[in-house]
């Protein structure tokens, strides 16, 4: 079996400026490697610790749960943190293969991107793209695994 490392990083943006409108404290875990349970079950553990952490939002770089599953790994996401849960994403050298096909990662990332409010991503979404939420100004690239240039 392969070892899958978990990467947690919750990170509370104090300052504010008032021109982008970020609320005080705002939370945003940063994440890579996840995994998918029952088969990896400290996946599970991550998602319950940004949401026992009052994260406010998700940004996954990649290795998302290493069995080319997006529907149970979007499940995941939902069954701890909700549908509407912002969760922002870029592919990982294990996620190319589902990235764009029907039902794929894109597919779902987009889908729950226009379920959360105030938050827009323009260009080849988590590939190329550059996003704003809740004031904060961030960049998916899936350079070295996706797109070009």
């Amino acid at each position: 079996m392969r070892g899958v490392l978990f990467i947690v990083a919750i990170i509370v943006l104090t300052a504010v400026v008032s021109a982008n409108n970020t609320p005080v404290n705002f939370t945003v875990a940063f994440i890579g490697d996840q995994g998918l349970a029952p088969d990896q079950p400290n996946s599970v553990l991550v998602l319950n610790l940004i949401k026992n952490e009052s994260a406010e939002m998700v940004l996954h770089q990649g290795d998302f749960d290493y069995h080319d599953n997006p529907v149970s790994w979007d499940n995941q996401i939902t069954g701890v943190l909700g549908p509407d849960f912002p969760y922002f994403a870029s592919p990982g050298n294990h996620d190319t293969s589902k990235w764009d096909s029907v039902a794929g990662y894109k597919q779902k990332l987009i889908e729950r991107l226009n379920r959360t409010p105030g938050a827009k991503c323009d260009g080849d979404y988590g590939v190329n793209s550059n996003c704003t939420y809740n004031g904060i100004f961030f960049i998916l690239s899936g350079v070295g695994t996706k797109g070009a240039g």
